[in-house]
């Protein structure tokens, strides 16, 4: 607004008379964008920055920051001050639908990325389905140190109507609670599925980040 003011007076105002030549006509007013030697689009761009080519001010950008070493190490930190501890779920694999030799299906259904926890428990819960026989224990491992063992022994009569080829009888959940407080802070736990035939299949991993003590 104040640019056209100023040209407003600029054109407004009166010019010098010379007694030799009769006083000329300031001519018809340009527009402001041409008085300011610019397009019509940059001007819009100078008055609202937020439209402004690939800014868009309702939808925020994306950001990796929570991903970051950094900021893992100074929530860690922060958590260690405070006497806290809490798990970042990093990454879950599911195994299970790769392998159609071993399995029809199967999920790690408590936790996906991005899923912080409270504490130093983490509730290993999910279901499978063998493709000639039922895995009857999960395996879990931190390296080649086997953490804990849990039968698949719960009923899942949802996944029952997934698989009507199998007997009411048969379990395919399992569930355990594991305490990680002594694990590294940064690593991968492996699940493991072990049949009655005594195979012992990868079944899927969760891969997390623990903070504090």
């Amino acid at each position: 607004m104040d640019d056209l003011t100023g040209l407003n007076s600029l054109h407004s105002a009166p010019q010098p008379v010379m007694a030799s030549s009769p006083r000329k006509s300031p001519g018809p007013r340009r527009p402001i964008s041409q008085a300011l030697d610019v397009t019509g689009d940059q001007l819009e761009i100078e008055l609202k920055p937020e439209r402004q080519i690939g800014l868009d001010t309702k939808r925020p950008m994306p950001s990796r920051f929570s991903e970051s070493p950094l900021r893992r190490w100074l929530k860690r930190i922060h958590s260690q001050i405070n006497q806290q501890c809490s798990i970042e779920i990093l990454k879950v694999t599911h195994l299970c639908q790769r392998d159609k030799d071993n399995f029809i299906d199967g999920w790690i259904t408590q936790y996906k990325r991005g899923d912080e926890i409270l504490g130093s428990d983490l509730v290993l819960q999910g279901w499978l389905v063998g493709r000639d026989s039922q895995a009857v224990m999960i395996q879990v491992m931190h390296g080649s140190d086997l953490v804990l063992e849990t039968p698949v022994n719960i009923s899942r009569p949802d996944v029952l109507k997934v698989v009507p080829c199998y007997s009411s009888a048969c379990k395919f959940g399992y569930q355990v609670v594991l305490n990680i407080e002594r694990l590294p802070a940064q690593s991968e736990l492996l699940l493991y599925s072990i049949f009655q035939d005594g195979r012992r299949i990868p079944t899927g991993s969760i891969y997390y980040y623990k903070y504090g003590s």
